[in-house]
């Protein structure tokens, strides 16, 4: 899936990537050999000089056509519960990582029967490896039919 240089300013801007991300996609702009002369200096960016990456990344973003917050917070909705989703095994709390994304992205209704599984599943603050196991079930299910309004 690929990502504007809207959609990525918007995820830098709210900390779901690094410069290291948007030096990244510069990079695939330019192996591509069609590029702007911002996708260079981004792709050159070094942590002595990355804060300079978000005002590249929103001079790029400003030249592309607007979409709405919306979709692009649906977009990135997907992309960070698929890296959860993937990786959910491997981390300390994973249930109140969803609890937590369900809040940070305004409770989208596509996540309530998760969320809704999630509480009911975690009596006392505890949450059984069933309980887990059910609420990535209902989450692979959701991945497998995207978001309503996010990428297909």
């Amino acid at each position: 899936m690929s990502l504007t240089w809207r959609e990525a300013l918007w995820g830098y801007e709210r900390q779901l990537v690094d410069w290291n991300f948007l030096s990244a996609l510069a990079s695939v702009a330019v192996d591509s050999g069609e590029f702007e002369p911002e996708e260079l200096a981004l792709c050159a960016t070094t942590k002595y000089d990355s804060s300079e990456a978000g005002r590249l990344a929103r001079k790029l973003a400003d030249s592309e056509p607007v979409i709405s917050n919306s979709q692009i917070s649906k977009k990135w909705l997907y992309l960070v519960l698929r890296g959860v989703y993937r990786n959910f095994h491997e981390l300390s709390d994973p249930l109140n990582l969803l609890e937590h994304l369900y809040d940070s992205f305004e409770q989208p209704s596509e996540l309530a029967e998760i969320v809704s599984a999630i509480v009911l599943g975690k009596p006392q603050h505890t949450a059984s490896s069933d309980c887990i196991e059910h609420v990535f079930k209902l989450l692979g299910q959701s991945l497998d039919h995207p978001l309503k309004g996010g990428p297909s």
